[in-house]
């Protein structure tokens, strides 16, 4: 018979489903939360450090401008080491900042249900820095990272898996106890059968044996009350089971507890050809580069990193690189911001494709982590390097070097 034929049928699966998805979003909302503090309290320390050397030298360069006088650069007064250093610490600070942010977009991803390929080390690492705030005081974290292959699978779920998990080994471990006597041991491998595996174990309380056969159960929890929902496991179990892996826990009460997380290897990995990104011509060569980016200060500062190995124009809306790329213009390399009001990167490109087909290949574009279901499908779809913001210096180099070329590219089975 029909599935129409039963319409209890579909609403009571609706129902389950619904039901299902209200619990990963209580459960993700629960991860937010022990996280937000940690995760602010890790961005306002660089940005303090950063904040305070960008003052010091913006005042030194400042006095000498107004005095009409040239920075000291030898002697008892050379300022100028301490100007780099003071520079030099606030690139770092920025860099840390950039790492944790980037850290909390994966866990807060779109919908859970789309797959890509995932490096397990970095999503592992991102989110050892997501929880380090729980764990640093009670525990050392000991990292053994060996060689896994890429996975499929959602970023921000997976993330939530190893988060949840390590959060669970942090708490396992008494409250006020020396961090120097306990550890928190995070190590990654590939089995004899080619599953990439990850093993998170502690040396915490452990569990007792009766409780054990009931950890993954939804709402069960041995925590203090108001501590945790007891969703976390749960979740976690489920989301290693729909990726076709297992996760396994072993306890001894007084030593400790060890979670094993296997996950099938991606079918449409294999490792990339260096011919395939091989630049097209010699590094040296000067180039014209294009930035489309509504955010004026991103694109100068863009063209102030490129100085010295290209020509950088900028424009500010999508529809007028257009027009100039369908009149004939070209760039070696077209920078192109995702998320822009009226004309979006995802209109460049298909106003590019269809009136200036030969500079669709010139096209790379940038995303501060704004996704709409739009551009999401987007970049699934076409075959364009993607940078992310805060851009880093160097991969902007790199990829005009390379005349937007990316590197370090796994390759795709189709």
């Amino acid at each position: 018979m029909s599935r129409q034929g039963h319409p209890e049928t579909d609403e009571g699966e609706l129902d389950l489903r619904d039901a299902h998805e209200r619990l990963l979003i209580a459960d993700r909302l629960a991860g937010i939360g022990t996280l937000a503090a940690g995760a602010a309290h890790e961005i306002n320390n660089p940005l303090t450090y950063a904040l305070l050397n960008v003052d010091h030298a913006l005042r030194q360069i400042r006095v000498a401008s107004a005095e009409g006088a040239v920075l000291p650069a030898g002697g008892d007064e050379d300022v100028l080491p301490a100007l780099i250093r003071a520079l030099e610490l606030t690139q770092d600070g920025m860099e840390r900042v950039r790492s944790i942010v980037r850290n909390l977009l994966t866990f807060s991803g779109g919908a859970l249900d789309t797959r890509s390929l995932i490096d397990v080390r970095a999503i592992v690492e991102s989110s050892i820095q997501m929880s380090m705030h729980e764990i640093v005081q009670r525990a050392r974290v000991v990292r053994e990272f060996g060689s896994v292959p890429p996975v499929d699978a959602n970023e921000a779920a997976l993330g939530q898996v190893f988060i949840n998990l390590l959060v669970n080994a942090a708490q396992a471990i008494p409250e006020g106890s020396a961090p120097s006597r306990h550890t928190v041991r995070v190590a990654t491998s590939t089995s004899e059968d080619g599953n990439a595996v990850v093993e998170i174990d502690d040396t915490g309380d452990g569990i007792p044996p009766e409780l054990l056969p009931r950890i993954f159960d939804p709402f069960f929890t041995s925590k203090a009350s108001g501590t945790g929902m007891g969703l976390g496991l749960s979740i976690s179990h489920g989301t290693v089971t729909h990726l076709g892996g297992t996760i396994d826990v072993r306890s001894t009460v007084g030593v400790g507890t060890s979670f094993r997380v296997v996950l099938p290897p991606a079918k449409r990995w294999r490792p990339a050809s260096a011919d395939r990104w091989r630049a097209a011509t010699d590094a040296s060569e000067r180039r014209r580069v294009l930035v489309i980016d509504d955010d004026r200060q991103v694109g100068e500062a863009i063209a102030r990193v490129l100085c010295d190995e290209a020509e950088v124009e900028l424009v500010t809306e999508g529809h007028v690189a257009v027009e100039r790329l369908a009149s004939g213009e070209r760039w070696d390399v077209v920078l192109c911001d995702l998320m822009m009001p009226d004309c979006s990167g995802v209109d460049v490109y298909a106003g590019t494709l269809e009136r200036a087909t030969d500079a669709v290949g010139s096209l790379v574009f940038m995303t501060a982590g704004a996704f709409t279901p739009r551009t999401r499908a987007f970049l699934e779809n076409v075959s364009r390097p993607c940078l992310e913001k805060p851009l880093d210096a160097e991969r902007i180099r790199e990829i005009v070097r390379r005349g937007g070329v990316p590197c370090d590219r796994p390759s795709m089975a189709p």
